[in-house]
């Protein structure tokens, strides 16, 4: 019974996840921050350097490459570049 509660549970969230469609936005100024280094199984759009979010944010994107890949960019050293495009960001948006 358990089990057939937690399959129920993931298929309800995989049909959610599904049909969901996030609305636009368009009043707030978003930043894209990517590695520059791609690995398998990294979430990405082969062609699209937004990755799809040009459809959610209109023209009001700012695209920042850093170095690393997904996994490291959230760590030392690669974390720095992260900081400095969030500042940067708030810099110029302000």
């Amino acid at each position: 019974d358990t089990m057939r509660r937690l399959l129920a549970v993931f298929q309800n969230n995989a049909l959610a996840a599904v049909h969901y469609v996030p609305p636009k936005i368009s009043d707030v100024d978003v930043l894209l921050i990517r590695p520059e280094t791609i690995v398998r199984g990294a979430p990405h759009l082969p062609g699209d350097e937004f990755n799809g979010w040009l459809k959610f944010v209109e023209n009001n994107i700012t695209l920042s490459m850093v170095p690393g890949t997904h996994g490291s960019m959230i760590i030392g050293p690669d974390i720095s570049a992260v900081a400095n495009a969030i500042c940067e960001q708030i810099a110029r948006t302000r």
